[in-house]
């Protein structure tokens, strides 16, 4: 009997729980596997990805170190724009064939070294009141500080043009590079305030400091400007002073007989003698049959020799 009961548990509970454990024991065997093959293939992906990001890593950092720098100035970023330029360009003088036809009578007045958040106003207010636009000749150092001056001077109609950066005659003349900066970042101020180019271009001292070196009037021409002398003076920068009825008198004597007149005054707020002395300028033109004009590249330049050669050139 005890025989017969053993037989029966054995082949009814212990022989299926046996088969059963076997099975759990197979299952567990190949989910094992799976796991060890699955671990294996990520394992190798995860080691190719880290291979990857290490020939990678050097780039990333040094990117991070480069938008950790300051941004470039605007004297490098011209610098580069000029100097590493492939794009040929033209050495050549200005066709002189080329320039638009003038009124009979034309005065253009010309007012450098400015702008001056004293002078530079009263400048604007006369014109504004007589109804005539001149041409402002300015140093980018200065046009940083009244940036506001030179949109409105622009708004108004008057040209805006390039009178170097420092007028520093020891870096604006020290050598063609120098030079070449000098204009070019006083470029880059002026489109930065007023949208646009200048074009035109008054050496510090007047074109005969160009001579001293031939080729300081090719980066001009490089850089696509125009340059523009006078042939009459306020003579308002004697340094024993001057006043108002002397630059009317010099002024009126320099015009006379002259169709073409190019004014150069200088705005300083120490200096006032031409701004005294414009609004009777303005009527004194008028009443001998000027009109008044701005200067820009369709000009033909007034140049203080009757047509500019840098010294011992062919230019």
């Amino acid at each position: 009997m005890s025989l017969w009961i053993s037989n029966t548990l054995y082949q009814g509970v212990v022989l299926p729980m046996k088969k059963l454990l076997i099975s759990l024991i197979s299952l567990s065997s190949i989910i094992t596997l799976l796991s060890l093959v699955l671990f294996s293939s990520t394992f190798c992906n995860t080691d190719n990805r880290l291979e990857k990001l290490e020939q990678w890593e050097p780039s990333v950092f040094n990117l991070q170190e480069d938008e950790e720098e300051p941004p470039a100035s605007v004297s490098d970023s011209v610098y580069s724009g000029v100097y590493n330029n492939s794009t040929p360009v033209s050495t050549a003088p200005p066709n002189h064939n080329n320039y638009a036809r003038e009124p009979d009578k034309v005065v253009y007045i010309t007012i450098d070294d400015g702008p001056d958040s004293q002078s530079t106003p009263s400048y604007l207010n006369v014109l504004k009141q007589h109804n005539v636009k001149a041409t402002f000749f300015m140093t980018g150092s200065k046009m940083e500080k009244n940036s506001r001056l030179v949109l409105d001077m622009h708004l108004q109609g008057h040209a805006v043009g390039n009178h170097t950066y420092t007028h520093d005659y020891s870096t604006v003349f020290k050598d063609a590079d120098s030079f070449a900066l000098e204009v070019s970042k006083t470029e880059e101020i002026i489109y930065s305030i007023t949208g646009a180019r200048p074009g035109i271009f008054r050496v510090p001292g007047g074109s005969q400091n160009l001579c001293r070196d031939e080729s300081l009037v090719k980066k001009l021409w490089e850089l696509e400007y125009s340059f523009f002398d006078w042939n009459v003076s306020a003579a308002d920068t004697d340094p024993k002073g001057i006043s108002k009825e002397q630059v009317i008198d010099n002024i009126k004597r320099g015009s006379t007989g002259r169709k073409k007149v190019v004014v150069l005054m200088h705005d300083n707020p120490g200096r006032t003698a031409s701004l005294e002395a414009l609004p009777e300028l303005i009527e004194w033109f008028k009443e001998n049959g000027y009109e008044f004009g701005t200067l820009n590249k369709s000009i033909r330049p007034v140049y203080l020799t009757e047509e500019w050669r840098p010294a011992g050139s062919s230019l």
